[in-house]
């Protein structure tokens, strides 16, 4: 029997899905925005429209990284941290 036709739509039988708990988690590396904005201003990029545009995303994507939705992933990290000169320690903070 088809999933899209009579099954229980998003679910595959025989597999059943699991939520991770605490113990699973790991570290989270996220943007420091202090420095991010710092650096980007140096190069002009003094608003987010701007440092879309410098970094190659819309200006969405800007906005999730501020508020904490997403952040970049690691090739776009290595990307910016590369663009604006910084080693990914400077550019990222792991935790909380």
């Amino acid at each position: 029997m088809s999933l899209l036709r009579g099954g229980t739509r998003g679910t595959v039988p025989g597999v059943t899905a699991t939520k991770p708990d605490a113990t699973d988690a790991t570290p989270v590396a996220r943007l420091r925005l202090d420095v991010f904005d710092a650096n980007t201003a140096r190069l002009g990029a003094t608003t987010d429209a701007a440092r879309a545009e410098l970094i190659g995303v819309d200006r969405a994507t800007i906005w999730r990284w501020r508020n904490g939705h997403l952040t970049p992933s690691l090739d776009r990290a290595m990307t910016i941290a590369n663009l604006l000169g910084l080693a990914m320690e400077e550019l990222f903070e792991v935790g909380a």
